[in-house]
């Protein structure tokens, strides 16, 4: 893709995420980012740019959020309260604070945490892509209608203490099983 081109397709909606991500994800990102921004403010920093600097790691997904957007017809924020959704329904966070405390003491494992990382964005936007195609596009309808297979999945996957590569391996299998 041109640069040109990029810009005009993710320009606008990275914008109106960057101001507003948590108010589209809700769940676990939007209490993060509420978290962090409160920190920063009780350290001094100014209000506006607290809420910007705690916005930020989230904002690499809004690139699929726009993207799904985009590729499946809708609006951004409806694409990015479908990934939220998604992204609570399997209790993604668990998963992806564990895939950033894997170790990287040296460049294999800097990689394979990095491979996994990208895995599980991967396995996230088709996550969204299927719950956007079925159920008449409603996350609530797509999480009801597969609730058991949800909590079976979310049982195993957090069995234990702290996930490791193979637990994480095991857990994107899981979820990308309910993509196919």
């Amino acid at each position: 893709m041109h640069i040109d081109t990029a810009i005009a397709t993710f320009g606008d909606g990275i914008d109106m995420l960057a101001g507003s991500i948590e108010t589209h994800m809700g769940g676990r990102v939007a209490r993060d980012i509420e978290r962090v921004r409160l920190e920063r403010i009780a350290e001094g920093v100014p209000a506006e740019l607290a809420a910007r600097s705690a916005r930020w790691p989230w904002l690499h997904t809004g690139f699929d959020m726009v993207h799904l957007a985009f590729s499946e017809n809708c609006d951004v924020a409806s694409a990015a309260a479908t990934y939220g959704s998604v992204f609570e329904a399997f209790d993604i966070g668990w998963l992806w604070i564990g895939i950033g405390a894997l170790p990287r003491s040296d460049r294999w494992q800097t990689q394979a945490r990095s491979s996994m990382r990208d895995d599980l964005m991967n396995v996230m936007a088709e996550l969204t892509r299927s719950v956007m195609r079925s159920a008449h596009g409603s996350p609530v309808e797509w999480i009801a209608a597969h609730q058991r297979s949800l909590d079976h999945t979310s049982r195993c996957t957090r069995r234990s203490a702290a996930p490791r590569a193979s637990t994480s391996r095991y857990c994107l299998w899981r979820c990308a099983n309910f993509a196919i």
